[in-house]
């Protein structure tokens, strides 16, 4: 029984690692695509 509950916390652990990586994944993400975008609208604007 106690051995589960260990079990259990780790998994939790891990789960919330997987988790709080996965956020700045995303948000690392999201500056690049916009980092391109707004260089993409500069590079438009200059041929124009």
């Amino acid at each position: 029984m106690v051995r589960k509950r260990i079990a259990k916390q780790k998994i939790q652990q891990f789960d919330m690692k997987v988790s709080e990586l996965l956020v700045e994944y995303n948000q690392k993400r999201l500056t690049l695509i916009n980092f391109i975008f707004t260089q993409l609208s500069l590079r438009s604007k200059k041929i124009f």
